[in-house]
């Protein structure tokens, strides 16, 4: 020790140092064992400086010593390790000695048995295993009683006989090794009867062929799930099929043969069969074809009907239709039958017949039997009808079945064409053929002709004479006035015009309709047939057809320019008076339309057109144009501003229009001027060629009053209006006029 001063002072003292204990010597005992082994010594020899022991131990393995020797139990779940020891003394605790200890497993415990479901008795290679055990070198199993292992002994699989005495009993198997055995697995295997012998068959063991509901039995049989029964040929199980007690039906073509039963296992199969000897007595063979007439009538007599010999038959057993005997041969395989005057059809059959066994099969044959036609029943049809009536049915009312056909005579032949032999005929009734006629039917068949009917007596009326002239145009454009239709003959309330765009506006009168959707009009134009049928008193009708021609639409055609008439070709000058909304296009020229009359005939309604040319010279209608009385001009209508005579898409002027056109000339008190200028190159052209009076006379053709009227469509107060002018005055004249005579007429563009 060191003071502050340097001073040192030292003091000494002697430490004993002990050794520890040594591993000087090796661990003895077995090196390996087994699991669950117990009582295992292990040692070793002292250890120097050693005054006690610790031990450790492999895993679980147990047992406690302080001293060099020590004995270990080992646990079935042991597994290998080491096993150590060191020892101890004051100085503590010494290196250790190490001792590897190997621990050998036992087999595990074994898995689930696999055995079949289903064993039997006698059943040898039955499949027994169970999934290969952990650590098992052998298999020992334990088997019920009559279990003999044939193949795999001491395996996880075997293969085994089953004896005959075998019962169900429990399977056992363990896993063995040099350590020992392992885990037990049991399972129950379940041995199932084989059907024993079956005992003696009860039952019917003579019997005839087509014998039915026979009662076969058999005494219980021990280890049958159902019972196997085999039959002779022909025979069949109607019921208790798979019992001990069957009921059999022997068909007629069924054999003697032996009947048998067995018992039957699901499982293990069929036992022994025991065997009943059944004779059966045949039936008269199946009857074979019957040969013989057919056809037959009703009365007919001596008809023979038979077959070929029928093996096993003693006699022959025949079946006939209502009405028909025999009347030699009975009992035999031929006979002689007759047929009454009330026989009817039917199957003609036989069959053969012996005394131990009954009836065989029997043959059959339809037979028709056909009588003579009953008589006819009442004939319905139609009356009154119509000469020239195509096709007209008549019918019997209750027809009679037997009859093939029918044979039908008409009265007079003349009256009409008959067509048909069958119960319903037609009639197509001659054009000139009117009155009374008769019909008669009588039923027809092979055997003859039934009574004829009562007569049938038909009315045949007369169809009126029809005929359709068409006083209207059969030309018009699209769009123009509806056309009324007139020309149809005779005239009156039944009579009716139909096709294509014609309509009904009133009550007899009838109009085609250029303007309608389903009429349409062509360059060339398109055709629409107009038929005219009138109906008389007695409801019978006639047709008369004319074709209207439907043009194209004018109202495109230029103005100023020309039109042309497409009823006859002829083509006008025209010209515009006004502007705007109230321009009108009217022609430059007097309508030329319609057949050149006389003058002092009057213009009827007679379905032609009529003219009057001026001085009656025909020449003069191609330069003025027609006269045409009012009515006339207004084809006999009275609506103003109606198309007329005019051409179509144009129309008559009215007493407005006319006005409208005056004031475009300067007023009425002037207008005249320019419309009787003929040197303008566009305008009226008014020509003075003078009127026609009542059919009397021409007046103001020449001289200083030659002047000229044109029509209006216009009636005021009762009379036509009409337009004049004339050679020395300006102005243009009104004039009220009757009817009868005859003026130009010019027209204006719808």
């Amino acid at each position: 020790v060191t003071n502050n001063n340097g001073c040192v002072a030292r003091d000494t003292a002697m430490v004993m140092v002990d050794s520890l204990p040594m591993a000087n010597h090796a661990i003895t005992g077995p090196v390996q064992v087994c699991q669950g082994e117990n009582g295992v010594t292990y040692s070793t020899d002292t250890l120097h400086f050693a005054k006690s022991y610790s031990w450790t131990l492999p895993p679980d393995a147990a047992g406690a010593s302080a001293t060099n020797q020590i004995a270990l139990d080992f646990a079935i779940s042991a597994t290998s390790g080491n096993l150590k020891v060191h020892g101890i003394n004051q100085c503590g605790n010494g290196p250790e000695v190490v001792f590897p200890v190997t621990v050998n497993p036992l087999p595990l415990a074994a898995g689930a048995i696999s055995v079949p479901a289903s064993i039997c008795q006698g059943q040898n290679g039955v499949p027994i295993s169970v999934s290969p055990v952990t650590n098992a070198t052998s298999y020992s199993w334990s088997l019920p009683a009559g279990f003999t292992v044939v193949s795999g002994s001491g395996t996880s699989n075997i293969l085994v006989n089953v004896a005959l005495s075998a019962v169900s009993g429990p399977v056992t198997v363990t896993g063995h090794n040099s350590c020992g055995d392992g885990g037990t697995s049991t399972t129950t295997a379940t041995v199932k009867l084989f059907p024993l012998p079956a005992g003696p068959i009860t039952g019917t063991p003579v019997l005839c062929q087509g014998q039915t509901g026979i009662i076969y039995s058999v005494p219980a049989i021990p280890g049958a799930g159902s019972y196997i029964w085999t039959l002779p040929p022909g025979a069949t199980v109607t019921a208790g099929s798979g019992t001990g007690s069957v009921t059999v039906s022997f068909d007629s073509t069924a054999l003697s043969g032996a009947l048998t039963v067995r018992g039957h296992s699901i499982d293990c199969g069929d036992g022994v069969p025991s065997s009943l000897a059944v004779t059966v007595n045949p039936l008269p063979s199946p009857a074979g074809p019957i040969t013989g007439t057919t056809p037959v009538c009703q009365g007919q007599a001596g008809v023979s009907y038979s077959i070929p010999a029928i093996a096993n038959a003693a006699s022959y057993a025949w079946t006939l239709p209502p009405g028909c005997t025999i009347l030699g041969g009975a009992g035999t395989n031929t006979i002689t039958t007759g047929f009454s005057n009330s026989a009817t059809s039917g199957a003609f059959t036989v069959h053969g017949h012996n005394l131990s066994c009954g009836d065989g099969r029997h043959s059959g044959l339809p037979v028709a039997v056909n009588p003579l036609p009953l008589a006819a029943g009442n004939i319905s049809g139609t009356s009154p009808v119509c000469q020239g009536e195509p096709g007209i049915s008549y019918s019997i009312q209750l027809t009679d079945p037997l009859t093939t056909s029918w044979a039908w005579n008409l009265v007079p032949p003349a009256s009409g064409t008959l067509t048909g032999q069958s119960s319903t005929v037609s009639i197509s009734w001659d054009n000139a053929f009117t009155g009374n006629a008769s019909l008669f039917v009588n039923g027809v068949n092979g055997c003859g002709s039934g009574v004829v009917s009562a007569p049938m007596n038909i009315l045949v009326n007369p169809k009126p004479d029809v005929t359709f002239l068409a006083c209207n145009d059969l030309f018009t454009t699209k769009n123009a006035f509806p056309v009324i239709l007139k020309g149809g003959y005779p005239t009156g309330l039944n009579g009716v015009y139909s096709g294509t765009g014609i309509s009904q506006p009133t009550a007899g009168t009838f109009v085609f309709d250029p303007g309608s959707g389903a009429v349409s009009g062509s360059a060339t134009g398109v055709p629409y047939s107009i038929t005219y049928r009138y109906t008389n008193v007695y409801n019978c009708f006639r047709e008369a057809t004319r074709t209207m021609k439907v043009f194209s639409s004018n109202s495109a055609q230029p103005c100023p320019g020309t039109v042309t008439d497409v009823r006859d070709g002829k083509t006008y000058q025209t010209f515009i008076s006004g502007s705007g909304a109230a321009a009108r296009c009217w022609m430059a020229e007097n309508l030329n339309y319609g057949t050149a009359i006389a003058g002092n005939m009057p213009q009827t309604d007679n379905c032609t057109v009529e003219k009057y040319c001026a001085n009656d010279l025909p020449a003069q209608c191609g330069i003025s144009g027609g006269f045409y009385q009012w009515d006339e001009m207004m084809n006999y209508l009275t609506a103003e501003g109606i198309q007329g005579l005019c051409m179509p898409g144009w129309h008559v002027p009215s007493h407005q229009e006319w006005d409208d056109l005056e004031s475009n000339y300067y007023g009425t008190g002037l207008a005249g001027n320019s419309l009787k200028d003929l040197s303008v190159p566009i305008g009226f052209h008014g020509m003075l060629s003078g009127v026609l009076y009542l059919n009397n006379s021409w007046k103001f053709t020449s001289g200083s009053l030659t002047g000229e009227m044109f029509w209006s469509s216009t009636i005021l107060s009762g009379w036509p209006l009409a337009k004049g002018i004339n050679l020395i005055n300006p102005s243009v004249s009104e004039y009220r006029s009757g009817n009868g005579n005859a003026f130009p007429v010019r027209c204006v563009k719808d």
